[in-house]
């Protein structure tokens, strides 16, 4: 490793030479102090993977040496500031793409990029002075981007180049015509802004249907093999290795690339429904045909389409053209004549819309049969949320009752803890007032202070100062989940204790359920009272029956 220490004390450098070394990296500002000394450099023959910079403004440099080395590519400002570099030398690396850095190097007169990975080159990659380049033993490939690039060779004298690129082994051999391309059409190397791309131009041929290359029948396309060889006499000068001396041959150079475009206007087809295009089409130009039907199946299928041509045609307006409609609009930098495509003078049964744009028709307009559907949605959909927000006010509101009624009726997804957990006490302990030095030490201070905590509704603490009794009463059973009734003769003589009793009794029938519990503290005869026909068995009468039996009481 090249550190950048290791020359800090070297002075006026002018020439480097460190080939067949072991040299693996190099920091990026190893000649810092050796920019306006350094002439030549010589790396060869190491294991450098990148210059990292480090030949960055070194304003004297002539000739730099990096072959055999395992360099894969350049940053954009590689050679930035290194103004005076003439020759260049990168054989044997693993350089994939030249890249833009070199373009900066305007003395650079010879570059050897031999036996490297390069598959394209472009004339913008090449320095404007550049006279030798030699591109042996590289795996190019030659397509469309490749052929303007060997355009450009040909028509300057400078570059020359050390062998003829894209050419068969035997250059003498006669020149093949185009191989695939549909008879009557030409296919040339068409670009875009992202990419090049083989072009078939099949228009104003007088089709009445696609060339059998395009027809599903045919099944030409498979992915990865929508190329089309191309063959071309181009003008090469070829330098040889003495350099003395160059030949200039006519050879005959092959393009193959994938199909991204196709023109078929001008022509009297009738549909492309059936048409098997390849993935990836770029133009498809439709123009001035007799197409009725809109192929909007085959347009949704091709999602790199950047130019497209409709119109010229006699589109049917109807219920299946909505949807080219909406294609046509999603799509206006793509479709280059939306205005002009338009519905057919013989559009069936819409010959009002003959002449119109397809895009500025609604889809009332291309499909009238669907206004009772239109109608009948616009009324039913506003009469099923004003029932969906009607529930949901009435759900809000009587929720409680409905889920009352429902367990009343046997529904058994609704618990009965559903029913009581808006009740904020477990239970209203009923009891006479002349009981209370029994009842109050014995049965609810036992079990107001026992666990779990059960809250009680006692009158003397919870009932409302002013109210009427009668109300508290009722509010008293309401908030509470049980009615505990401590029954003596007091009670039983007690006018408000029975009307207590009454009203518990009254709820636990509307609720249908057993919510009062009885607890006798005397031998009494209970016959006669009103008691509901079972007394609830639940877990809370089974707190209160051990409570109260543990306080001396009978149930």
């Amino acid at each position: 490793m090249l550190r950048s220490e290791d020359f800090k004390q070297v002075v006026d450098l002018r020439t480097l030479r460190l080939r067949n070394n072991d040299i693996g990296q190099v920091d990026g500002d190893i000649f810092t102090y050796l920019r306006n000394n350094l002439m030549l450099i010589d790396l060869s023959q190491n294991k450098i993977h990148s210059l990292q910079g480090c030949v960055r403004f070194l304003s004297a440099l002539i000739s730099l040496n990096h072959e055999d080395n395992r360099i894969e590519g350049f940053e954009d400002d590689e050679f930035e500031g290194v103004n005076l570099l003439e020759i260049l030398v990168l054989r044997r690396n693993r350089i994939t793409t030249l890249g833009s850095s070199l373009q900066k190097l305007m003395r650079l007169e010879l570059l050897r990029v031999e036996s490297n990975r390069l598959r394209t080159l472009g004339k913008e990659q090449i320095p404007a002075n550049l006279r030798h380049l030699f591109l042996a033993d590289n795996p190019f490939r030659c397509d469309c981007h490749m052929l303007l690039f060997l355009n450009y060779l040909n028509s300057t004298d400078s570059p020359v180049v050390d062998v003829p690129v894209c050419t068969p082994p035997n250059d003498t051999a006669p020149i093949p015509p185009p191989s695939n391309c549909p008879p009557g059409c030409r296919c040339f190397c068409a670009h875009d802004v992202q990419r090049h791309f083989m072009s078939v131009d099949c228009s104003t041929l007088g089709l009445t249907r696609l060339p059998a290359f395009f027809s599903a029948a045919n099944g030409t396309f498979t992915t990865g093999k929508n190329s089309i060889m191309l063959s071309s006499p181009i003008k090469y000068k070829i330098v040889y290795k003495n350099k003395n001396s160059f030949k200039t041959l006519w050879t005959n150079i092959e393009i193959q690339d994938d199909i991204a475009g196709l023109d078929v206007t001008n022509n009297s087809l009738l549909s492309v429904e059936e048409a098997r295009l390849p993935e990836g089409m770029v133009h498809l130009f439709l123009a001035n045909n007799q197409f009725r039907v809109p192929p909007t199946r085959l347009l949704n299928s091709q999602e790199n389409l950047s130019r497209v041509t409709l119109s010229g045609n006699p589109w049917d307006c109807d219920c299946g053209t909505i949807n080219f409609k909406k294609w046509i609009i999603s799509k206006p930098d793509v479709v280059q004549d939306a205005n002009i495509t338009k519905c057919g003078q013989n559009a069936k049964d819409n010959a009002v819309f003959a002449e119109k744009a397809i895009w500025s028709l609604t889809d009332l307009d291309l499909c009238p049969e669907n206004i009772v559907l239109y109608v009948t949605l616009g009324l039913l959909v506003p009469c099923f949320l004003l029932m969906v927000a009607g529930g949901k006010i009435a759900w809000t509101r009587y929720q409680m009752h409905v889920k009352v009624w429902l367990y009343s009726h046997g529904v058994t997804w609704v618990k009965e803890k559903d029913i009581d957990k808006d009740k904020e006490f477990d239970a209203f302990i009923s009891f006479s007032h002349k009981d209370q030095d029994v009842v109050i030490p014995e049965l609810i201070e036992q079990i107001e202070s026992r666990d779990p905590k059960v809250k009680l509704f006692i009158h003397y603490k919870h009932f409302l100062p002013g109210e009427f009794i009668q109300l508290n009463i009722l509010r008293a059973i309401q908030v509470s989940k049980r009615t505990v009734l401590v029954l003596s003769k007091s009670f039983l003589e007690s006018e408000w204790c029975m009307y207590e009793f009454r009203v518990a009794h009254i709820e636990a029938l509307k609720d249908n359920m057993n919510r009062v519990i009885i607890i006798k503290m005397d031998d009494l005869i209970t016959s006669n009272l009103p008691l509901p026909g079972n007394l609830h068995q639940g877990i809370n009468e089974q707190k209160f029956c051990d409570l109260a039996a543990n306080c001396g009481f009978n149930i």
